[in-house]
């Protein structure tokens, strides 16, 4: 039950997120079918990480809750200020919403079922030890860029956006990185199937080709 729990949190973390970036990605999309709602939850956590990436590489604020929590709010005042015009229920194209959340619901539900398959990390998937490694690096620096888990004193040698992505999440929820990890991975694809969707009902204004782009 707690992971189940642990889901639903990150589940809805995202989910608000996205509330949060859309009547800035709106102004931007406004002319979309869908207002660029498909995308809103790309760019809500990748602006939101970038101030959090920002305030701990310029030594501004080290990197943890407080740093993540007012990058969020400055998110949340950056949209309601620059989208404050696109904040009419009337713009709010709910169908869209619906079916957008719909499709991140079962892409990210399908892949976690995947996963739950073999959620361990094992030499057979090399790959993720290097991950891994990177995501509680991050976790442990107070400033950016990160150390490197492989050699002392130096620091990550490598591009780690997805690994911040994935820690600032964690710090906001308080999921265990073990578990999180797999709730990240699971999230990206349902990310990219909610872009191919709106990629293609965008483009041609019929559901039938969201479906198929993704």
């Amino acid at each position: 039950m707690l992971q189940i729990a642990y889901v639903l949190i990150w589940w809805l973390l995202v989910l608000v997120i996205g509330l949060i970036a859309f009547p800035l990605v709106s102004r931007v999309c406004g002319r979309l079918p869908d207002k660029g709602y498909s995308i809103s939850k790309i760019m809500g956590l990748l602006l939101f990480t970038y101030f959090s990436w920002m305030f701990a590489s310029l030594h501004v604020l080290k990197f943890g809750y407080i740093n993540v929590a007012i990058s969020l709010l400055l998110l949340l005042a950056l949209s309601l200020y620059l989208g404050r015009k696109q904040l009419s229920l009337k713009n709010l194209p709910l169908k869209s919403v619906l079916i957008t959340e719909a499709i991140f619901a079962v892409a990210f539900g399908v892949f976690l079922f995947v996963l739950s398959h073999k959620p361990d990390l094992t030499i057979l998937y090399s790959e993720d030890f290097t991950d891994f490694g990177f995501l509680n690096s991050i976790l442990r620096s107070d400033y950016f860029p990160p150390t490197d888990p492989w050699l002392a004193g130096r620091s990550i040698p490598y591009y780690y956006g997805g690994h911040l992505i994935t820690a600032v999440l964690i710090m906001l929820s308080r999921i265990p990185p073990t578990i999180a990890y797999n709730l990240a991975v699971a999230m990206f694809f349902a990310l990219a199937v909610c872009a191919a969707y709106g990629l293609g009902y965008n483009a041609t204004k019929r559901k039938l080709f969201g479906f198929v782009t993704v």
